[in-house]
């Protein structure tokens, strides 16, 4: 009897933040060469190498204005940062439908789209095939990547993941913050991609929890060897203190930044942004150096996901504090 080898499913990894700015430790997710391995390069080896997934794409999505962090641009200036710094990236990718609603969105609201649209684009690609049409989709990227994992066999099914820092896996601990509904689907669902610091415990985290033991088998623990402490309030900070951010935020992110004045206390950071097409007179600092500034404290009931700060949605103490600005539900988001 022949043995057939079971291929390992087919991934998409989905980071949520506010990415206010983007800075080299969101980039950890996407500029490999910069260090030897980043947030979700290190996952997608790590999921490669012990042979449970096959990551073929990530996908970066913004929170929406209505999240009303302090400090925090405009989502078209956040979407652009995030065009430039994912421009040399072959296999990540801007999604722009969470920051394009009429409203703030919940992870569960998020993550559900995503894997609708992912289903959809494949199932569709299959129509266009017979028809000897092209398939015209935000997620027509995944169709070539889709189909090289699957090395010609046709597409097989692809899950979204909700890649995330170890301090969203703790923050499932705060009462009132998340519901239990929202926990089961997430992680039940979808499945968690935790990147975690050497000397944090996330297996501690999964223990004094029933529900996130009863799904442990749907979570992944990767550990991130090489650490640093840059943050995007760090480097807001910096900004309006007038001190360098390069090596810590892409170079094309800071052109953007000083073009459209980002995080400058003089000029309102809701302005229009500045068209690839026009000419700034400002240009970035070319120096090195710069990150000396304190870390902001942690507010009451926040914590961070893979990209930083978090807050989650759709709970009780979030929908309290979002109806005090006269809205609806509330989520986390990183800076």
């Amino acid at each position: 009897m022949a043995i057939v080898e079971m291929k390992p499913p087919q991934v998409v990894l989905l980071a949520c933040g506010s990415f206010n700015p983007p800075t080299i430790m969101h980039l950890r997710m996407f500029v490999y060469y910069i260090f030897k391995h980043f947030l979700v390069e290190l996952a997608r080896d790590y999921l490669h190498r012990v042979g449970k997934h096959t990551v073929i794409g990530g996908m970066l999505s913004p929170v929406h204005d209505d999240y009303g962090k302090k400090d925090l641009v405009n989502a078209d200036h956040r979407r652009q940062m995030l065009k430039r710094a994912l421009e040399t990236s072959t296999w990540l990718h801007l999604s722009s439908w969470e920051s394009t609603q009429n409203s703030w969105q919940r992870t569960r609201q998020v993550l559900n789209y995503h894997q609708f649209e992912v289903d959809k684009t494949l199932e569709e690609s299959k129509l266009h095939q017979k028809q000897g049409s092209r398939l015209k989709s935000p997620f027509s990227w995944l169709l070539k990547t889709a189909a090289l994992a699957a090395n010609g066999n046709g597409f097989e099914p692809v899950k979204v993941k909700l890649l995330c820092g170890a301090d969203l896996l703790e923050s499932f601990h705060i009462p009132g913050l998340w519901s239990d509904e929202d926990v089961k689907e997430i992680v039940g669902g979808f499945g968690l991609v935790v990147i975690t610091r050497h000397g944090s415990d996330a297996a501690q985290a999964i223990y004094k929890s029933d529900l996130l033991t009863k799904y442990e088998g749907n979570i992944d623990i990767v550990t991130e060897w090489i650490t640093g402490d840059i943050s995007s309030t760090k480097i807001r900070r910096c900004i309006r203190r007038g001190e360098s951010v390069k090596y810590l935020v892409p170079d094309s992110v800071i052109e953007y930044i000083h073009s459209n004045a980002l995080f400058s206390p003089s000029i309102p950071s809701s302005a229009r942004p500045i068209s690839d097409g026009e000419t700034s007179h400002i240009v970035a600092d070319e120096s090195g150096g710069g990150a000396s500034c304190a870390k902001k404290p942690r507010t009451a009931g926040s914590s961070r996901s893979s990209a930083g700060r978090v807050q989650p949605r759709g709970t009780t103490a979030g929908r309290r504090r979002k109806s005090r600005r006269g809205g609806g539900g509330r989520r986390r988001a990183a800076t």
